[in-house]
């Protein structure tokens, strides 16, 4: 394959890629979002090329499987206003929610959800970088 159809290829198959993160991080409603992965992926079954065709579908997947609650990497951590009640709550020296009653994160916790959270923000931001 010379380097002008390998740049061609690369070329659409980040094309679909960039589509379908659009399509994800809109804010139109889950079922217009949905529809939309949904008409690009046929787009992307109808490529000639079998090898863009392929790869263009991974990509959607990739871009959409967050999305659609299906994504294989860790589970979520929880949300930052949680986190910074665990914290003043650990700082006032409390091993349980009066509210909820559940445990308190110990430090440990408290500092491997941050470190999760910095982690997950720098990969956030490498895949967009992949495709822009």
């Amino acid at each position: 394959m010379t380097t002008d159809v390998s740049d061609d290829v690369l070329g659409r198959i980040r094309r679909y890629r960039r589509v379908a993160r659009t399509v994800v991080e809109s804010s139109k409603s889950v079922h217009e979002r949905c529809l939309g992965l949904l008409e690009l992926i046929d787009v992307a079954r109808q490529e000639s090329d079998s090898t863009v065709r392929h790869w263009a579908e991974m990509a959607i997947w990739q871009e959409s499987k967050r999305f659609l609650g299906v994504d294989d990497d860790d589970p979520p951590l929880p949300p930052e206003p949680y986190e910074h009640r665990q914290r003043r709550l650990r700082l006032l020296g409390e091993d349980t929610c009066n509210r909820c009653l559940g445990r308190i994160a110990t430090e440990e916790e408290l500092r491997r959800w941050r470190r999760m959270r910095l982690q997950d923000a720098e990969l956030r931001d490498a895949r967009r970088g992949a495709v822009s």
